[in-house]
């Protein structure tokens, strides 16, 4: 009965302190919506890939023509030019087809890598958004259970005065009682102080201010996840950084095939109309002429081998990306399980039995059949457990959002 008071005592307590603050409350979709939003990271990355497909059809247009306008032939006594020829000419260089063709395509594939780029920071904002929720949540709780520790230490040291004041215990049960508050105070004040960097860390990704007034609702529990098998061959196909790792394979290939255009000749087309002095007759002017890149032979020799040692390099860079992603996926993975097997145990063992073993204290210590340190011990386990239980909800829910950056997906089952 006693120990049905104090607890209702302290849910009015804290629905008390939450009318008077007025606090708001924030959840977890509600957060990755602003963040999605409003972080600069990830417009930054918007924007640089919108910057990259703007350059494919630049790689594809030939160069500008030009107009020019010959004087010949026109006295050296005179500056009226109509006395002598005068020239209309549009000069058109067009380069080897393939030029253009491989330089866009290059392009487009540089884009493609920087899409996946963008997808790669939201991804990475996103868990990292998350895990520091987690992190807020995890302390708005511990700083619950502290209080609640502190409320059942404050009911014991009463008991333990009264008992000292008739007698039948001795004096250092209420200074014992007085010293475990004090610890639990401080533990409180390092908690608080915890949060607050934490909600600076989520204000800082959210790109807004956070009061600290704020309350966090308890993320959902995971899903159960697919097996380890088939997250790996989902990373593999979904994974933004092998994507983007692919793109670059694709764009280096493709610069590489512009390096060996080079060799090819570019026309140039040059038409004119000439406006003759005096009785003379008009004419046209046209010219036709072939680059023989003659010169250019060495420099595009070793353009082709810097193509050639990208390509490998870009080969290598998705291998390693594919090597990193797997052992990521399998780190996590296991983390999550781990975490879970902690929240079975302490959930459906531990913290059942703590509660068992501080009712039994107590009743011993009122009725003298145990000592004050009995009761102390069994508050303890009872605040260590449920400590465990909330650090291990919170690593189960790092895991998950960690397993789901590190496959590029959800990894729920479907």
């Amino acid at each position: 009965m006693r120990r049905f008071i104090v607890v209702l005592l302290i849910l009015f307590c804290t629905a008390t302190n939450a009318a008077e603050t007025g606090s708001s409350t924030l959840t977890l979709p509600a957060v990755i919506d602003r963040v999605l939003a409003q972080n600069p990271s990830i417009a930054a990355s918007y924007h640089d890939a919108r910057a990259a497909y703007a350059r494919p059809p630049q790689a594809a247009t030939p160069p500008d023509p030009t107009f020019m306008v010959d004087f010949w032939q026109v006295p050296i006594d005179t500056a009226d030019v109509s006395q002598g020829q005068i020239m209309y000419m549009v000069e058109q260089q067009i380069p080897f087809p393939s030029k253009l063709v491989y330089g866009y395509k290059a392009e487009k594939r540089a884009a493609e890598a920087k899409q996946s780029r963008e997808d790669v920071t939201s991804q990475e904002v996103v868990r990292q958004v998350k895990k520091a929720y987690f992190d807020v949540w995890r302390l708005q709780e511990e700083a619950r259970i502290e209080r609640r520790t502190l409320s059942v230490y404050s009911q014991n040291k009463g008991t333990s005065e009264t008992a000292y004041a008739a007698l039948t215990r001795p004096a250092a049960d209420p200074v014992r009682a007085a010293v475990e508050l004090g610890d639990v105070e401080g533990q409180l004040a390092v908690i608080e102080q915890d949060r607050l960097t934490a909600l600076e860390m989520l204000s800082s990704l959210m790109a807004e201010p956070i009061e600290p007034e704020t309350r966090f609702e308890a993320p959902p529990s995971p899903p159960s996840v697919q097996p380890l098998a088939e997250l790996l061959d989902k990373a593999k196909a979904q994974r933004p950084e092998i994507a983007e790792a692919s793109h670059m394979i694709a764009s280096e290939g493709a610069r590489l095939s512009y390096a060996k255009s080079q060799y090819g000749p570019d026309l140039t087309l040059r038409w004119g109309y000439m406006d003759m002095p005096g009785n003379q007759q008009n004419a046209w002017y046209g010219r036709v002429g072939l680059s023989i890149p003659l010169w250019s032979l060495s420099k595009q020799r070793f353009a082709v081998r810097e193509s050639e040692a990208l390509v490998k390099r870009a080969r290598s860079l998705k291998e390693e990306t594919e090597l990193g992603t797997a052992a990521e996926v399998k780190s996590t993975y296991a983390r999550l399980m781990a975490a879970r097997k902690v929240i079975k145990i302490y959930s459906g063992m531990v913290i059942p039995r703590a509660h068992l073993l501080l009712s039994s204290s107590q009743e011993a210590y009122g009725s003298s059949k145990g000592d004050f340190l009995g009761v102390v011990d069994s508050i303890r386990s009872l605040n260590n457990a449920e400590l465990m239980l909330v650090r291990a909800k919170t690593d189960e829910a790092k895991a998950y959002a960690d397993l789901e950056r590190a496959v590029g997906a959800s990894p729920a089952k479907e």
